[in-house]
């Protein structure tokens, strides 16, 4: 009867070396049971590990679409004729057209500057990536270690 329920964690209430059925576990059973206990909170804690992984991965994601989608503005607007040149009819137009020019400039270098910003962002996002990766791994390996000593 103690082979029957071999393998299954313990239930409320049980005493310590004693199977579901209440007979006296031995040795072999109780170091088992412990490397599955073992087993389970590891596997908790990758599952863990893989959610934030995932988590992140679509953060950076997300922020690398929109690096990328500035970076495309960008070029158009550098690539236009109306934000390079500026024909003057007047000194008014003339005034307008130099603040509009000097404000353009100031505008994209700021942008550019939270570009960049947002580039060392997403490096970092993956650095943590790759570590939470790493301690997956890492975690993956105890794993099959305990199911080896099993």
């Amino acid at each position: 009867m103690g082979d029957l329920f071999r393998g299954l964690p313990a239930a409320k209430g049980q005493k310590q070396g004693q199977d579901r059925g209440g007979f006296p576990m031995d040795r072999e059973e109780r170091r088992r049971r412990r490397i599955l206990r073992q087993i389970r909170d590891l596997t908790r804690r990758k599952r863990k590990c893989e959610m934030a992984r995932y988590s992140l991965q679509t953060q950076k994601n997300r922020e690398s679409a929109r690096i990328q989608e500035w970076e495309r503005e960008s070029m158009g607007l550098r690539g236009r004729e109306i934000t390079n040149n500026v024909v003057i009819l007047n000194r008014n137009e003339g005034n307008c057209a130099s603040r509009f020019r000097e404000d353009f400039v100031q505008c994209r270098e700021y942008m550019d500057g939270k570009n960049r910003e947002a580039e060392n962002f997403t490096e970092a996002l993956q650095d943590l990536i790759d570590r939470i990766q790493d301690k997956a791994d890492e975690l993956q390996e105890r794993i099959d270690a305990l199911y080896d000593e099993l």
